[in-house]
C-alpha cells in the first residue's frame, strides 16, 4: 500500500466527503490532538469512546451556536444613533473567555452630534462569568465619565 502524506489525505477528504462528515472528521482530529496534549502536559487522557462522543457533542454545540448567532444577527440589525443634541452617549462592550478568569472591557463616549470624544479599553482579571464583565464595563465607563470635565450645553436646563 502506498504511503500518503497527511496533508494529501486531508485534502482528499476535504474534496470528497460531504460537508457534515468532513466537519466530524475535523472535530475528531482536534479531539485527538487535544487528548495527546492532555496526556503530555497533564498526564490525563480520554478513552477512544469518550473522545469520539465528546468531539461530536462539541460539534453539535458549535453548530447550534452558529445557527443561533445567524438568526439573532438577522433579527437584531440595529444601527447606532447619536444621542439628542447636548447629550453625550457612552457605549461599552465586554469580552469574556469561558473556562478562565480573563475578560476585557472597552467603551466609546460621543457627543450629541455623534463625534468621538474619548475611549477606553482594559483587561479585567479575576472574573467568573460574562455578566460580571458586562457590569465591570458599565462601571469602568461611568468611572471614565466621572473623571471628565464636561461642560453642559447652554440649550439644556
Amino acid at each position: 500500500m502506498p504511503q500518503v502524506e497527511f496533508k494529501e489525505w486531508m485534502l482528499e477528504n476535504a474534496l470528497h466527503l460531504k460537508k457534515e462528515l468532513f466537519a466530524k472528521l475535523l472535530m475528531i482530529l482536534w479531539a485527538l490532538w487535544k487528548n495527546k496534549n492532555n496526556l503530555l502536559w497533564n498526564s490525563t487522557k480520554q478513552s477512544a469512546d469518550a473522545l469520539v462522543l465528546s468531539s461530536l457533542a462539541w460539534l453539535e454545540d458549535f453548530t447550534k451556536a452558529q445557527q443561533v448567532k445567524k438568526s439573532s444577527h438577522s433579527k437584531l440589525r440595529k444601527t447606532w444613533k447619536p444621542a439628542e443634541s447636548g447629550v453625550w452617549k457612552l457605549n461599552v462592550d465586554e469580552s469574556f473567555i469561558p473556562n478562565t478568569t480573563l475578560g476585557g472591557v472597552g467603551g466609546v463616549l460621543r457627543d450629541g452630534a455623534g463625534q468621538f470624544q474619548v475611549a477606553f479599553a482594559k483587561p479585567i482579571p479575576d472574573v467568573a462569568y460574562d455578566r460580571q464583565v458586562e457590569l465591570r464595563a458599565v462601571d469602568e465607563g461611568l468611572n471614565l465619565v466621572g473623571h471628565l470635565t464636561i461642560e453642559h450645553s447652554s440649550d439644556r436646563n
